[in-house]
């Protein structure tokens, strides 16, 4: 199965020039997203979902769900401005899907989305590669 980790190392590698990103390992605060990244001046919040391929698109996707406080930092950070993303990686391998949703969306993804909500929701196609999602991360936020 991916992992956040796998997601982010391959996010890692496909950044453009002029993009910083930064994985953010918290251990003192809950709720602060995966990676802080930067492009063309505009600093933007992304996490990390990864999971296997539910065996219908009515069902939820099994990742980690997002919690509480997760949501929380969302909002917070959304009201001053700023940009927060949730990308879900679903599936494995070749066949592992990619979706990226606008913070102002999450509280419909909690606590786990089904693959259905993340199709409504997505802010990219369904052939959309990391490098894809860094883009229009970079042209979003």
């Amino acid at each position: 199965m991916g992992t956040e980790n796998t997601l982010w190392k391959r996010l890692e590698k496909v950044k453009y020039s002029g993009m910083h990103l930064q994985r953010v390992e918290n251990t003192c605060k809950s709720g602060v997203p995966d990676v802080e990244g930067c492009a063309g001046g505009k600093q933007f919040w992304l996490e990390l979902k990864a999971g296997p391929s539910p065996k219908t698109d009515c069902a939820m996707v099994n990742c980690e769900p997002l919690k509480a406080k997760q949501l929380k930092f969302f909002r917070d950070r959304i009201n001053a401005g700023g940009a927060v993303w949730l990308l879900y990686r679903v599936g494995d391998g070749v066949g592992a899907v990619l979706y990226l949703v606008n913070g102002n969306d999450a509280p419909g993804a909690a606590p786990r989305p089904t693959v259905q909500w993340l199709k409504k929701h997505t802010q990219c196609g369904p052939q959309a590669g990391e490098a894809m999602v860094l883009f229009l991360i970079s042209r979003h936020s």
